[in-house]
């Protein structure tokens, strides 16, 4: 285990061999992801001089991160203080308190990487949207990458995990997605959905190579990743993971 875990990182809420090995299976996946997603647009980890984490907790992947990139280049974002300046001592990487609008967020560079585990998938569709554009914004404008997770049709067979709010709902989410029962928890946004729409009606496609991949151990409220390249790049070979 890289660096040592905060005893308020919600991400281990039991300190057990059994969390303990969930919580680095998990975060070592998400670095999977990462990897293919870069790979699928002819980017490699080599070549990331600026990766923001968002939203970093207390470093369940940025740990791993910095196995791959120095820790300079490496951004942790989180609206928790705390959290971001537990990164910043643990694992020498910068930090940068977000907020919950983003929008109102001075992002001080641009990313070559921005990776955002599990967090649209908690929020409603108008901010999960103006969450894509502030960072297709702050992507390095020829070759950043955007890796975010969504929910995928499988979460629906599993709405039993979330609560009985969500099995009343199970006709709702199967006709509509992005229909939710309640402001606050866990949202069901359908990669097809978010990708192709903007507050200003434009597709992200328009502005960028849109792939989605399908997730690997990525817990259970993530089915896809969706990769965002703001690279246009010749058409590659179809892996047998793509969806």
């Amino acid at each position: 285990m890289p660096g040592r875990i905060h005893l308020d990182d919600p991400m281990l809420p039991v300190d057990s061999p059994r969390e303990l090995r969930h919580y680095i299976a998990d975060a070592q996946s998400a670095i999977a992801n990462i990897d293919e997603s870069l790979h699928v647009t002819g980017r490699s980890f080599a070549g990331v001089k600026a990766c923001l984490d968002l939203p970093s907790g207390y470093g369940r992947v940025t740990r791993f991160l910095r196995e791959k990139i120095a820790s300079g280049h490496i951004t942790a974002c989180d609206i928790d203080g705390e959290a971001i300046r537990f990164c910043a001592r643990e694992f020498r990487v910068k930090a940068l308190l977000s907020r919950r609008d983003i929008r109102a967020v001075s992002f001080p560079e641009r990313y070559d990487l921005i990776f955002v585990g599990s967090l649209l998938t908690h929020l409603p569709e108008v901010d999960c949207l103006r969450t894509l554009d502030a960072l297709v914004d702050v992507l390095t404008p020829r070759g950043g990458v955007l890796v975010f997770s969504t929910q995928g049709e499988t979460c629906l067979n599993h709405l039993n995990w979330y609560g009985t709010e969500f099995v009343a709902a199970a006709e709702h989410f199967r006709r509509d997605v992005t229909h939710v029962p309640q402001e606050e928890g866990l949202r069901h946004h359908h990669p097809r959905e978010v990708v192709h729409r903007r507050r200003d009606g434009a597709a992200l496609s328009g502005n960028a190579e849109v792939r989605t991949i399908q997730g690997t151990g990525l817990g259970r409220t993530s089915g896809h990743v969706v990769v965002l390249s703001t690279l246009r790049r010749p058409r590659l070979r179809r892996p047998a993971s793509w969806v």
